[in-house]
């Protein structure tokens, strides 16, 4: 150890040991540097991996562990740290609810505005605009004409089959006697 052994052929480690054929460890409690690595290794090779990991049996080829007791207390460093942007083919972290990131797209996107209703001193009011056909809504809101400060919103939500948006507003406290109007705004797109 501590020597640098070249090697000029396959040098393999064969076993039946049942935790494992090779474990490095390194004991160093040098916290100060990131070169107390137990394992290093290199490769000059274009074409071929540093390390590769098989399991013929079916069980994981790789796993990668920091020392906590639990998932939801550790507060220890990440397993794995990469240095590259560039995306890795059937890596399950590319993958949403069995969708590639790139299906994830918006498209489609459209504003429309629902009509006022009428413009007068009733409540409550009520407004909804809709999506055009074959279009999921993604947000919205209401727009208040008249009486700043005396009318309250006091719903504003996705319709319940999330084609459009739903509002609601009442006059504060003993209400007014001014003329005011509700619509409804919208934000849709294609539906994936």
């Amino acid at each position: 150890m501590g020597h640098d052994n070249p090697v000029t052929a396959l040098s393999e480690l064969t076993g039946s040991v049942a935790n494992g054929v090779l474990q490095v460890t390194n004991q160093s409690t040098n916290t100060t540097t990131q070169d107390a690595t137990a394992i290093t290794a290199a490769n000059n090779s274009n074409g071929s991996p540093t390390i590769r990991a098989s399991n013929n049996r079916g069980s994981p080829a790789m796993e990668l562990n920091v020392a906590c007791q639990s998932l939801s207390a550790c507060t220890r460093g990440a397993p794995m740290t990469v240095n590259s942007r560039t995306k890795v083919d059937l890596l399950n972290a590319d993958l949403l609810d069995g969708m590639d990131s790139t299906e994830l797209s918006i498209s489609g996107l459209e504003r429309v505005v629902g009509s006022y209703s009428a413009f007068d001193s009733n409540e409550p009011k009520q407004a909804f605009v809709g999506c055009p056909p074959g279009k999921r809504v993604l947000g919205g809101g209401p727009i208040i004409n008249g009486e700043p400060g005396k009318v309250v919103v006091t719903l504003s939500v996705p319709s319940n089959t999330a084609d459009g948006w739903v509002v609601e507003a009442w006059e504060i406290g003993a209400g007014t006697t001014g003329n005011w109007s509700l619509h409804s705004e919208a934000t849709c797109a294609n539906a994936q």
